[in-house]
């Protein structure tokens, strides 16, 4: 206990500090003649010149005489200026200003008076100095007159009282080498209203004292202007219940206080005058017990447990700064950072009110950046301990006494700096103090001035106490000349505080105490939980992580910002309280669809009814506020801040440039993004990302989405259908519905539930290459959960490897080998999920690599003259068993040296070429609807590029994908039957797959029945066999052409052995007159067949009676046929 009485510890805490000066005489008016040639004098062309401006002084030169140059009475620069008069040859006075003193007790007067020159006559070299307060000179009381040859002299006046003052100073040199001088003029007074009490002032109180053992502070009395009124002591007393005074000491108006405290813990009390209207000044003593006491040392005694690293350090008796020892440093023979330490009993700042108290005294250097000293508050004995650091030029070189955190062993930040500036030959005490939440206080206190600075800071990284040291820095010429003294800690037990509260997710709060509670007494009453609108959450239970945290379980939190507090928490000590409320931030920890794209204006132009501006708008999906300050908008890689706004459940917010948001004011929400991107028309990935980098919503847009090409070319917004739909994106968004274009900050106008619950259905498989087969989907697919197992093959096929095309909803499969070809495989999917985890159960697709051999598909006729205007056609016939794709066929012709050209694919897509089955290839598939008879129009294929042919001759080559001839045809315009007058217009046509292609007799041109083509179905030119013998049959024999729908025409069909013939059929009545021509010269097919109405030639109905049907046939080969038929015209119904 003896120890600790010499150990006080300083706070600013309980200190008002004061720039305190004396209250001394004050200087009423003062000249120091400081600027030179001011007054009068001979010129060199021995005029008398003067100048009085810029001084407050007069000059009477009347009784003087000034003849010669040189001769003067002025201000000269020497001595650093002074007043001098020579060679005057008579008096001249110097009078100050009218000064007023009637506030002043007494006032003084005083001036130096000097003379050269070593003449002695005291009528003509004196200096008389007087004052006056009326009109009445007086001389000086004290010392008035010098004169003669006095060298230099003081003259002086005392307790001058008066309302004013003006002093007289009366010069004479009649020498010519003599002058008389005066200088250092100073009419100073006391003002009595200085010695008036105004406040008081309180220092040295220490921050820790023990009940039962003296301590000691001191007090100043202050004026007006703050001045210590030194010259005057006050009646001051001591009042309070727990404090018991003493002795009280007056010095030079510092009083000295030593009390005895009563009690422990805040013990107040008040300074007051007894006889003076002044306020009393209320402070307290926060008091101790022993058991408070963590460490003591004032290196007096042995110590408890030895310092470590104690090389270059020695307890000393050497200039001691208190008692008879102190820690010293050695002199070392090189610089060297020195460390010294001491463990000591492991502490929990949190648990309690801690201070520290150390004093420093440093010879005569000033620190530096290289000079410095601190002492340590570290949590471990390693080299990279964290803690805190307190003293001087731990980091920087301001000299300040501060205070810095220590992070693996090095100094990192700056918690407080104090104006305490350390200068050489200074002795200080350092005191911290720090309460169970991280709030610091750090004071300096000079012990030699009793100046004190006090900062304050917070930081509550680090709470464990393990080891305390010190650290001198130094140049070798410093070394030994730093001393430690009087090192206390001390802990006053406090009850607990919440270091910290913070959510663990939407529905618990993680609350940290400073140190263990005592959590079984604990209930949801203990706690209350209010949002920032003042609304109470419900605490439904309580779990005990640890014993220094809990967590609250509360119905749910959906706002950004909560004040916890909690009332009778009591520490392990049996320490209790209400604790002081903590307000904290609920963390937006996004979950993925917080907030989502709901509509996209890529292309605002033309404008339809909205800002000529492009937006996106996104919608707070979740059931809470949400502050989306820290938000990235991440478009092309790149990333644009959203600043903050706090938007509700189910609000939305536009987002644009900041120079459009007044445009968008009215719509709702909207924040302007500093450097807002251009959005592409075309589309492109856009994301919404969190603070922590976790992506909240993100999608590709794309302008096929709007459904609608006039829509898609802008103006028009792409509207999200439903909002809470996160698959199958190009499905649930469309092009606004909205007359103005768009809806932002509102309801979308597409709005409406769009729930995908239909798998995925497989719309086209290619074979692309002997091993791989695309497959495209309705839909994309849901690649997460995408591998092999989903596919199996027949046969020995498998999938050795896969793509997915999501933008093209296709599936690229690699098989481990070539399929066979023309073998058909089965392809079973299976478990394969869409988006919106729809799935494909179980299909089977065949799979058929097609090999086109040559044959299989024939050239079956070709137009290559046709009519004017007209365009060419190829007929192709797929005489195989097995579809072949058009996609692997190539349509050519030669050129003059019998060389490929003009090489061209039939199909850019996949188009099924079916068995036993006929399609036209052209440039123009209208252009053959428009002039010949057309079974089914999509049996003619318009090829982006078709070959040029001939009207003379030339060659029809069909090629596979590989450019292997798969058929080929050299045709000639001398090919068609030499019985057509022309043949433009019209095609040869095949007689039988089964021949040669390039056999001559295998083509004939068309017949004129079938109309000269026939493309797409069967020619109507073909071979019959030889067996069959030619012939001409009529059905029915008797027509009754009335229009009832029975027998009102007459098929006439002919039979013949071959083509080639060229007909003439004639209709004859039984009188052998000509009644009609049905055909004249016109080439006949084998199988044609020609239809008879009953009319005459003119069109009119032929009367009932027996006809006569007579056929003449003509081969090229020179061969004639005659065919007679009867038939009968009736009007039977």
């Amino acid at each position: 206990m003896l120890i600790m009485c010499r150990i006080i510890l300083f706070s600013v805490i309980f200190f008002i500090f004061t720039t305190n000066k004396p209250a001394k005489c004050q200087i009423i008016w003062e000249e120091k003649f400081l600027t030179p040639e001011k007054g009068y004098w001979i010129n060199e062309e021995g005029n008398l010149v003067s100048d009085m401006t810029q001084v407050d002084w007069q000059l009477d030169i009347s009784d003087a005489i000034f003849a010669a140059e040189g001769d003067f009475a002025k201000t000269t620069a020497t001595s650093g200026g002074r007043f001098e008069v020579l060679d005057s040859d008579g008096e001249v006075v110097f009078y100050s200003p009218w000064l007023a003193i009637s506030t002043y007790s007494t006032v003084n007067i005083s001036l130096k008076a000097l003379e050269t020159g070593s003449n002695t006559g005291t009528d003509k070299k004196y200096i008389k100095a007087l004052f006056r307060t009326n009109d009445e000179l007086i001389s000086f009381n004290t010392e008035s007159e010098a004169s003669g040859n006095w060298g230099e002299k003081n003259l002086v006046a005392e307790n001058i009282k008066g309302d004013s003052i003006q002093l007289a100073i009366i010069m004479n040199s009649s020498y010519a080498n003599d002058k008389v001088i005066i200088d250092d003029i100073i009419i100073d007074g006391i003002d009595s209203t200085l010695l008036i009490p105004h406040h008081l002032v309180v220092y040295n109180l220490p921050s820790a004292s023990f009940s039962g053992e003296e301590t000691s502070f001191t007090a100043s009395v202050v004026n007006h202007k703050n001045q210590i009124i030194t010259n005057k002591q006050f009646n001051l007393d001591i009042e309070s219940e727990n404090i018991s005074l003493n002795k009280t000491t007056f010095d030079q108006g510092i009083y000295h206080f030593t009390v005895t405290p009563l009690a422990e813990g805040k013990i107040p009390f008040s300074i007051r005058f007894s006889d003076e209207q002044v306020a009393p000044y209320d402070t307290f003593l926060r008091v101790f017990s022993p058991a408070n006491v963590v460490f003591i040392d004032n290196f007096e005694g042995i110590q408890e447990k030895p310092w470590q690293n104690p090389q270059h350090w020695e307890v000393s008796k050497e200039n001691p700064i208190s008692g008879n020892s102190s820690l010293k440093h050695s002199v070392q023979a090189e610089s060297s950072p020195s460390t010294i330490w001491q463990e000591i009993n492991p502490v929990n700042l949190g648990d309690g009110f801690y201070s520290w108290s150390v004093t420093f005294k440093n010879g005569n250097w000033d620190p530096s950046s290289s000079n410095h000293f601190f002492f340590q508050i570290l949590d471990n004995n390693s080299e990279e301990a964290n803690g805190y650091a307190a003293g001087v030029n731990a980091s920087g070189s301001s000299d300040r006494v501060s205070l810095w955190t220590i992070e693996n062993g090095a100094i990192t930040n700056l918690v407080a700096e104090t104006d305490f500036d350390w200068n050489e030959n200074t002795t200080g005490t350092i005191d911290i103090t720090r309460n169970n939440t991280g709030s610091w206080t750090i004071t300096a206190n000079n012990r030699n001035t009793g100046e004190t600075a006090t900062a304050t800071g917070v930081s509550s990284l680090y709470r464990n106490v393990k080891k305390i040291g010190f650290n001198f820095t130094f140049s070798q010429t410093r070394s030994g000349q730093l001393w430690v003294d009087d090192i206390l800690i001390l802990r006053e037990n406090t009850p607990p505080a919440i270091v910290s509260a913070e959510t663990t997710n939407n529905e618990t709060i993680r609350v940290c105490f400073t140190e263990a509670i005592k959590t079984e007494q604990l209930s949801t009453a203990n706690f209350q939980i209010h949002n920032d609108q003042g609304e109470q959450l419900a605490i439904n239970n309580i779990t005990v992580i640890s014993p220094d945290t809990i967590l609250l379980h509360t119905g749910g939190i959906n706002d950004l910002q909560l004040t916890l507090s909690a009332q009778n928490i009591e520490d392990l000590e049996g320490a209790s309280g209400d604790v002081e409320p903590i307000t904290f931030d609920v963390p937006m920890l996004f979950a993925e669809h917080d907030l989502a794209f709901t509509e996209i204006m890529a292309d605002p132009s033309p404008v339809i009814g909205l800002p000529e501006a492009e937006y996106l708008e996104i919608m707070n999906l979740s059931n809470r506020k949400i502050d989306t300050k820290g938000l990235k908008l991440r478009i092309k890689e790149q990333d644009y801040s959203l600043p903050s706004k706090i938007v509700g459940p189910g609000e939305s917010v536009i987002l644009c440039s900041p120079t459009d948001t007044s445009s968008f004011k009215e719509f709702g929400i909207v924040l302007g993004l500093e450097k807002f991107p251009s959005l592409l028309n075309t589309g492109t990935t856009i994301a919404l990302v969190s603070p922590e980098g976790t992506v909240i919503d993100q999608l590709s847009y794309s302008d096929k989405w709007y459904g609608n090409a006039e829509k898609k070319n802008g103006g028009w917004s792409l509207e999200k259908i439903d909002p809470t739909r996160f698959c199958g994106d190009k499905f649930n968004w469309t092009a606004s519905l909205d007359h103005s274009g768009g809806t932002p900050g509102k309801t979308n106008s597409v709005n409406s539930p769009n729930e995908d619950d239909t798998a995925p259905e497989i719309i086209h498989f290619e074979l692309t290459a002997a091993s791989t087969l695309t497959l495209m989907l309705s839909e994309s697919l849901d690649t997460l959960s995408f591998d092999k197992s989903h596919f199996a093959v027949s046969g020995n096929l498998s999938v050795d490897s896969m793509q997915v095309d999501q933008d093209n909803n296709s599936i690229t499969l690699w098989f481990n080998q070539v399929l066979q070809a023309n073998a058909p495989y089965t392809l079973t999917i299976t478990d394969l999920n869409d988006e919106c985890g729809n799935t494909i159960e179980d299909e089977q697709i065949t799979l058929l690599r097609r090999v086109i051999s040559p044959h299989d598909i024939v050239i079956n006729e070709i137009l290559f003259n046709p009519r004017s205007g007209g365009s060419d056609f190829v007929e192709l016939y797929n005489r195989s068993d097995l579809a072949t794709d058009l996609k692997m066929l190539r349509l050519a012709t030669r050129n003059d040296s019998l060389g490929l050209k003009s090489i061209y694919a039939i199909s850019e897509k996949s188009v099924e070429f079916p068995a036993k089955s006929y399609l036209v290839l052209t440039k123009d598939s209208a252009n053959i609807s428009e002039n010949y008879w057309v079974q089914d129009p999509e049996l003619l294929i318009t090829m982006k590029s078709f070959p040029a042919y001939p009207d003379d001759a030339g060659h029809v080559v069909l090629l596979n994908d590989s450019l292997e001839i798969i058929d080929e045809f050299a045709y000639a315009a001398s090919m068609h039957n030499e019985w057509i007058s022309s043949a433009e217009g019209v095609s040869l046509e095949r007689l039988s797959t089964e021949a040669e292609t390039n056999e001559p007799n295998n083509w004939y041109s068309a017949s004129s029945v079938s109309g000269y083509a026939t493309p797409g179905y069967k020619n109507s030119q073909k071979e019959n066999p030889e067996s069959v013998s030619a012939n001409l049959f009529i059905s029915p024999d008797a027509i009754s052409p009335n229009g009832d729908g029975f027998n009102d025409q007459m098929e006439i069909r002919f039979n013949l052995d071959k083509s080639g013939y060229m007909a003439n059929v004639f209709v004859y009545d039984v009188n052998g007159r000509r009644v009609n021509r049905l055909m004249n010269n016109s080439l006949v097919a084998t199988n044609d067949v020609i239809i008879f109405e009953g009319k005459y030639e003119n069109g009119s109905q032929l009367p009932m009676g027996i006809y006569i049907l007579v056929a003449e046939l003509l081969h090229s080969k020179g061969e004639k046929k005659v065919f007679k038929q009867t038939f009968l015209v009736t009007d039977k119904q």
